[in-house]
């Protein structure tokens, strides 16, 4: 097969330049999320992964990853929609990359630690790093033997990537030209239309938007709502040592003695704060490992023996999250109740309960007790919104309509020898100048100045382009006064460094292909979803 795609690298690399240029590669999943029972949880082409492994295996490890940005990539490349995809992309890779002769090496794993991961500004491995680290990693579950595990993985997945990739170059012209188009200014004369413009004259009946709610009940849902019991260890921040105002004229030696005074009270508060936490996250580990050799099925009294309470909370919407969750923050997922209605928690009762670290030094334990799922709202409830999107949608009709004949319009005239501005005049539309501007400039006047860009940019100077450029609220007709490009002073090396950020690009374009391609002939069983 890699003979296969060698032979045709050429046309491989002129297809792959345009799918980079505008097209997406999708996977198509052979199941979806949801959580189970049964020793076979998962199964890819035979090889199965238990429902008790599955959190390490998804949950579990995607954490450890979060905090290791030097393996970001097994995600980026595995991720998947769903944390059961990633787990069966695992295991698709690791039997894809056994048939090309690319197996995991423990070895090869410990030196990737000790050179890359954990090496100090001085160049050195950090021991001391790489111990805190392995610790720290306990409370997900992983210890030094599975952490291994993974970057062994990581690296068989790079292996593999360039393997399938690697040696694709794009075609230089096209590539260079694509670039230069992406570097150039523009300089437009526009015509806007705002479809609130429009909405201030469309005014429904109730039977019209009754028919349009009817003939959308799911798009209007009542709220989630969670009930759940939480542990919750943080270390206090109480006695947390406040530096007191220094008075103008205050003495110097005085400010300095009350500033080293204060320095002292930190430390020493500092100190103590951190044995009471290190203490904290030995009792809250102490609670997990008790749930867990419970399969889960005890949380009250290894909360209690750990010296912890258990809080039950009513029924809440993400809106109306109990005011102590609200000032959590789950470590990289930010607000906790956010985080809680965006975890995937199952049936089993293992899947039932999550783990979060939170910020600054603490962690909570949450069971979700009950769930009120999103239902369609009566006609009574959702009428205000579903005439406002009755409202929106008419609006949206009726300014593309006006803005497609402007445009139309506006062609014709300058085809005719008229300037845009006596054209727009003479027809009564305001023009509002934009730019000159980039790729990634902002203007104030653009309405969405990346979309205008990308109708300038193959637009010749003196016409008015052929599409227009449309948000979801506004439709703009785009004359073209200039384009320039400006000479760079290093262009060769930018050169360089476009060909191969390009033959990187076509490196992941290409994997995915090939990897999108064995996940649709897998064999697989995963979960269903709801």
């Amino acid at each position: 097969m890699i003979e296969n795609m060698r032979k045709y690298t050429g046309l491989m690399a002129v297809t792959l330049i345009l799918l980079a240029a505008g097209l997406v590669l999708t996977m198509q999943p052979g199941g979806g999320g949801g959580r189970g029972f049964g020793d076979e949880y998962i199964t890819v082409n035979g090889e199965s992964v238990s429902a008790k492994d599955f959190r390490k295996k998804g949950t579990n490890t995607i954490q450890v990853i979060q905090l290791m940005p030097s393996l970001y990539g097994l995600l980026a490349g595995l991720g998947g929609t769903t944390e059961e995809e990633f787990v069966a992309n695992r295991l698709i890779l690791k039997q894809a990359a056994a048939d090309l002769g690319i197996y995991p090496s423990t070895e090869a794993a410990e030196k990737f630690i000790q050179e890359t991961i954990f090496r100090n500004r001085d160049g050195e491995y950090d021991a001391a790093a790489y111990a805190q680290f392995i610790e720290n990693i306990g409370n997900r579950g992983f210890d030094e033997k599975d952490f291994k595990g993974l970057v062994a993985e990581y690296l068989v997945f790079e292996k593999t990537l360039d393997l399938i990739g690697g040696g694709l170059v794009a075609p230089r012209e096209m590539t260079l030209k694509l670039n230069e188009a992406q570097k150039q200014k523009v300089d437009l004369l526009t015509v806007v239309f705002e479809a609130d413009k429009f909405k201030e004259t469309i005014k429904p009946t109730e039977d019209e938007v009754k028919k349009y709610w009817n003939n959308r009940k799911q798009k209007y849902l009542t709220d989630r709502e969670l009930k759940i019991s939480y542990v919750l260890a943080q270390a206090s921040q109480a006695g947390k040592p406040v530096m007191p105002p220094i008075a103008p004229g205050t003495e110097p030696a005085v400010a300095s003695k009350m500033s080293l005074d204060h320095q002292m009270a930190v430390d020493t508060y500092n100190e103590a704060r951190a044995i009471q936490v290190d203490e904290m996250k030995k009792k809250y580990a102490t609670f997990i490992e008790s749930s867990e050799d419970t399969d889960y099925k005890e949380f009250e009294e290894p909360a209690k023996t750990s010296g912890f309470e258990v809080v039950t909370t009513e029924f809440f919407t993400l809106k109306n999250a109990p005011a102590e969750l609200k000032n959590l923050n789950a470590a990289r997922l930010g607000a906790l109740p956010s985080a809680l209605f965006k975890h995937k928690f199952g049936d089993d009762l293992a899947y039932r309960i999550e783990s979060f670290q939170l910020t600054p030094d603490g962690y909570i334990a949450v069971r979700l007790d009950d769930e009120k799922k999103p239902e369609p709202k009566t006609f009574e409830a959702a009428k205000e919104e579903a005439t406002k999107d009755l409202i929106a949608e008419r609006a949206a009709e009726a300014m593309k309509k006006e803005a497609e004949s402007a445009h139309k319009t506006l062609s014709e005239l300058v085809k005719s020898g008229k300037t845009f501005e006596e054209a727009a005049k003479e027809k009564g539309y305001t023009v509002v100048p934009v730019g000159p501007f980039g790729a990634q400039d902002q203007p104030a006047q653009a309405k969405s100045a990346q979309d205008l860009f990308r109708v300038a940019m193959v637009t010749t100077p003196g016409e008015v382009a052929e599409e227009l450029s449309a948000t979801e609220n506004s439709s703009t007709v785009v004359f073209v006064k200039d384009r320039t490009i400006e000479a760079a002073p290093n262009a060769a090396a930018l050169e360089a460094e476009t060909l191969s950020n390009s033959a990187n690009q076509l490196k992941y374009i290409t994997f995915q292909s090939w990897f999108g391609n064995l996940r649709r002939n897998a064999d697989m069983k995963l979960p269903k979803t709801e």
